[in-house]
């Protein structure tokens, strides 16, 4: 398990999601490498879309970060 410090720096999901985001994340950084930026994004997606379906897609954008869209 990599140990560190995680924060949510600026959003507007409700308290709740953003500590499903964060369980998540980490239980992908425990799966994969640090480096495998597509495996643990792929992860922490299938995760929302598990938990909630379609309104998880509308959340992934803040999720993925704009700065990855381009």
């Amino acid at each position: 398990m990599l140990e560190g410090k995680a924060f949510v720096e600026d959003t507007d999901m409700p308290v709740k999601m953003q500590m499903q985001a964060m369980a998540a994340a980490s239980q992908a950084l425990d799966l994969y490498d640090v480096f495998d930026c597509r495996s643990i994004a792929a992860h922490i997606k299938k995760e929302f879309d598990i938990e909630m379906g379609a309104v998880g897609n509308v959340w992934w954008a803040q999720i993925l970060g704009v700065s990855s869209l381009s």
